[in-house]
């Protein structure tokens, strides 16, 4: 039992391997989350998400703004809630199949939102690294 406790953990503590995603043509990734749900089994989801554009970024922006629009002074907006109104905007721009149960405006699981951000977040960048413009003089 000591044995599958250890090799639990160190499957989570895996690092995600962005080679394993495949882009399609349309632009589009999956990227599948492992999880333990509130019965204690382990299960898998599937997320699906598109690189955004120029407009997709823009849209990312104003999204985030309207969540943090009743904010009466945005300096005095803690960083780990600005960071969160630009994961949930990203979602709602880039993400473009879920399972069924997860919705992202009645979520309530930081660690899901964070997780799912930062392995978006490898995926675009590496992404962005393979296509660098060179400017010729």
């Amino acid at each position: 039992m000591g044995d599958t406790t250890t090799k639990e953990s160190t499957t989570e503590e895996k690092e995600f391997d962005v080679t394993e995603i495949v882009l399609s043509d349309k632009k589009l990734f999956e990227i599948p989350i492992t999880f333990i749900d509130v019965d204690d089994q382990k299960k898998t989801a599937k997320f699906v998400f598109k690189l955004p554009n120029i407009q997709d970024m823009i849209r990312i922006g104003i999204i985030e703004t309207q969540l943090l629009e009743d904010s009466k002074n945005i300096a005095e907006v803690s960083q780990y809630i600005l960071n969160v109104a630009y994961f949930v905007a990203t979602l709602k721009v880039c993400l473009v199949e879920c399972p069924a149960w997860f919705d992202i405006d009645e979520n309530d699981d930081i660690d899901l939102l964070e997780v799912l951000y930062d392995k978006y977040t490898l995926v675009v960048e590496r992404f962005r690294e393979k296509r660098k413009i060179v400017v010729s003089k």
